[in-house]
């Protein structure tokens, strides 16, 4: 991986690319009980005067 070092003028900069480069993630999802469908009110239009 690249490294950049920067010494200019009193700035002193290290950059190493490579540890914002490395990810990993790992997500998991259980949901006790199964998967049941959420009932969808309809919604009451008589108040908009239709």
């Amino acid at each position: 991986m690249p490294q950049a070092n920067v010494r200019f003028k009193g700035q002193y900069v290290d950059m190493n690319s490579g540890f914002y480069s490395r990810t990993f993630s790992m997500d998991f999802m259980y949901r006790f009980g199964g998967y049941k469908r959420k009932e969808i009110k309809k919604v009451d239009a008589s108040r908009f005067g239709y």
